[in-house]
């Protein structure tokens, strides 16, 4: 069960990871296009901070109640929501 509970771990970090990923691609691809800065090498922090977060779940084996995952996790996902925002607010021009 052990095996079955890593790999689904596993499956589950890639997929951030490539929506991360996808995420920091739009940001470059709409500096380059728009010629406006989107500062989109700052979405590698929390690509960092979430892989780092992964890395201690796979050490410790467990998803919860590790303190130090949990907290890399959530900066990661803070810092996301807020890079996202501005992301959205240069893209649409500030417009609600």
């Amino acid at each position: 069960m052990d095996l079955v509970a890593s790999s689904l771990n596993i499956v589950e970090w890639i997929g951030v990871a490539v929506l991360l990923l996808l995420l920091y691609r739009i940001a470059y691809f709409y500096q380059v296009s728009a010629s406006r800065p989107t500062h989109y090498r700052m979405f590698l922090a929390p690509m960092l901070l979430m892989l780092a977060g992964g890395v201690r779940y796979a050490m410790v084996a467990d998803v919860t109640g590790d303190l130090i995952g949990d907290g890399l996790v959530a900066i990661g996902g803070m810092v996301l929501i807020l890079l996202g925002m501005f992301l959205l607010r240069e893209m649409t021009g500030g417009r609600r």
